[in-house]
């Protein structure tokens, strides 16, 4: 974790928050995911890479990056569980 010195809120993020553009190309990424997740609770990585255009193994590492910073969780089995969101996305 990190601690964004203009803010001061813990980024939960493996890029760093300075001059690094990989960074400002994966937050979008991943607030799309979360997004989706968010108003619909039962999507699956598939149907949330069929509605963005992302590959179904991007959807899933933003989804696994996601869940390391417990800002979601699954419920149940991956095909009849749900979504839980634990806190929104910094």
């Amino acid at each position: 974790m990190l601690v964004n010195a203009d803010s001061g809120r813990i980024a939960c993020d493996t890029v760093k928050l300075h001059n690094d553009t990989v960074n400002y190309t994966v937050k979008p990424k991943r607030n799309v995911v979360f997004s989706l997740i968010k108003t619909t609770p039962n999507i699956t990585a598939v149907k949330i890479a069929e509605k963005t255009g992302l590959g179904t193994a991007t959807v899933k590492r933003e989804i696994k990056r996601l869940k390391e910073c417990g800002t979601i969780e699954r419920t149940g089995s991956d095909k009849t569980g749900h979504w839980k969101i634990s806190k929104d996305v910094e």
